[in-house]
């Protein structure tokens, strides 16, 4: 993933980008929650297990985020990076919306405040030297201005596609940083939050279907399915909000259909006619098989069990062929359930197998998350109510010992 060249805007149009002067007073400085000591002495795994902890446990739950952003308040810039995939394994244990809808909105603004402690959306566009921070961000961003998200998009929408390429993936974390925060909750009011899903919802849908292209263009759609999926399942059903998203994404059968269409086993055309479009639709493949899966697009099996073959034919490996495979895991296909249960029965991938329960109970819904439960459960020997929280105390028992 190559970083974006300068585009030599003057001072005016940069400032287009610029979120915030300052800061600002953040709640968690001046002893207001415990701490474990120096900033030297927080370690990445001491970082981990504060979200482990702020996951498990509802009554501490806000605390433990509050010293989480309180030890980043403390920390120099240089060593928050040295252990920035920790602290984004933290924030990400809380962004599950069962357990991020419980965070208060002073926890929500205090990881908001850190973080643009760290960069604005300019640096965002500039390179990825924040990347993992930066894909956590967007999910507690949600302080975030419709004008800023218009600029945004307007600033994008001016570049050719010329001037485009260049951009990927930088620019489109900036329009991550802005766009998932509406998949997240409301955006001030009812009224605003429409104003916001008018602007973000046409956009991710001209992102994800735009035409395949060479290079890093795979990044539009793959990170837009990723918005749409959790967007379309909090705002679908809202008295107000949910005819917005019906306009311009439909029923739930048309928006399956519509994220199905950008398999390479669904593609209308037929599958990818050259290496760059296989290329192009495969890398666009694995994001979507977990967004399908997410939203229990079981009518999408069929796309994904064709995508599987031709993998298959262009000698796959890796992500591409284990996130598909781990979606129709979780969407109920008959192979490869029996796949998993011959994988659950043995010893030699046990861990894997208690990897991939772990993901469908999380990530899964109705049936797939009672599979998940189950399956986890019988790997960890517990009632499969308590086996998500298990799983995460045995994680922290890790850490601790």
């Amino acid at each position: 993933m190559g970083n974006k060249s300068e585009d030599g805007g003057s001072t005016e149009e940069q400032g287009v980008l610029s979120f915030r002067a300052g800061l600002g007073v953040v709640m968690v400085l001046g002893g207001i929650f415990p701490s474990w000591g120096t900033a030297e002495a927080v370690t990445g795994a001491q970082i981990r297990v504060l979200g482990l902890e702020a996951r498990l446990d509802p009554t501490i739950r806000d605390g433990r985020i509050g010293q989480l952003t309180a030890h980043m308040a403390a920390m120099d810039v240089e060593a928050i990076h040295a252990i920035q995939g920790d602290i984004q394994y933290a924030l990400m244990l809380v962004a599950d919306p069962e357990i991020y809808d419980t965070l208060s909105p002073r926890s929500i603004e205090s990881v908001d405040a850190q973080l643009e402690r760290l960069f604005d959306l300019e640096a965002i566009d500039r390179d990825n030297h924040w990347e993992p921070l930066v894909y956590a961000y967007g999910f507690f961003n949600r302080d975030v201005t419709l004008e800023t998200i218009q600029e945004v998009v307007d600033r994008w929408e001016a570049l050719s596609d010329a001037e485009k390429a260049p951009r990927f993936p930088t620019y489109i974390h900036v329009i991550d940083a802005v766009t998932k925060p509406v998949s997240m909750g409301l955006i001030g009011d009812v009224q605003n939050t429409g104003a916001v899903l008018e602007i973000v919802v046409p956009l991710l849908k001209s992102q994800f279907l735009q035409p395949p292209a060479p290079g890093t263009a795979f990044h539009p759609p793959s990170h837009a399915c990723l918005v749409l999926g959790p967007l379309y399942d909090r705002w679908i059903d809202h008295p107000e909000l949910g005819a917005i998203i019906r306009k311009h994404l439909g029923t739930r059968p048309d928006f399956e259909a519509m994220l199905a269409s950008q398999l390479p086993g669904g593609l209308p055309s037929g599958p990818p006619p050259s290496h760059m479009t296989y290329g192009y639709y495969a890398y666009i493949g694995s994001y979507l098989a977990n967004t399908l899966a997410r939203l229990d697009a079981r009518s999408a099996v069929p796309a994904l069990k064709r995508s599987i073959t031709i993998y298959t034919e262009h000698q796959a490996k890796g992500r591409t062929l284990a996130y598909t495979r781990r979606a129709l895991l979780a969407l109920g296909d008959p192979e490869a359930r029996s796949v998993f249960h011959t994988m659950a029965g043995g010893l030699e991938k046990r861990e894997e197998a208690i990897e991939l329960a772990v993901w469908c109970a999380r990530n899964g819904r109705n049936e797939t998350r009672q599979f998940g439960l189950k399956y986890l459960g019988h790997l960890l020997q517990c009632a499969p109510e308590v086996a998500l929280d298990t799983y995460f105390q045995r994680e922290a028992d890790a850490l601790n010992g």
